[in-house]
């Protein structure tokens, strides 16, 4: 890419470990240290949207613009209950009691500046 000057490398999710690139006479050492947070499911979603998150605990939320639904002690359904943009925080507490936190960004209809609009389909 970019005339020769930039190139792609594909990390497959849960890679661990270290590569090297090479260009010519040029080296890159890389080390992979990726980690999956506990909590799975986006951390962007949308106004109004209904949406499942996986952890094994309690999940709880720290702010009135969603809900939670339902949880089963594997997952929870979370709603957001406006239209607005916004953050809250997804908690989950283990079974050994450790607390796991996500931000999650609430996004808007229409769009921020350098963001696409989220739409409606019917």
């Amino acid at each position: 890419m970019n005339n020769g000057n930039m190139c792609k490398v594909r990390i497959h999710d849960g890679a661990i470990g270290t590569y090297t690139v090479h260009y010519d006479d040029y080296e890159l050492e890389v080390t992979i240290d990726w980690q999956r947070n506990y909590i799975n499911g986006p951390d962007k979603v949308a106004p109004y949207g209904i949406y499942t998150y996986e952890a094994e605990g309690i999940f709880s939320v720290d702010s009135t613009l969603v809900r939670i639904n339902s949880q089963d002690g594997t997952k929870c359904e979370l709603e957001v209950l406006t239209g607005r943009k916004g953050n809250f925080t997804l908690t989950c507490v283990a079974e050994d009691e450790t607390v796991y936190t996500l931000p999650i960004a609430i996004g808007s209809f229409t769009g921020d500046k350098n963001q696409k609009s989220i739409g409606i389909v019917s």
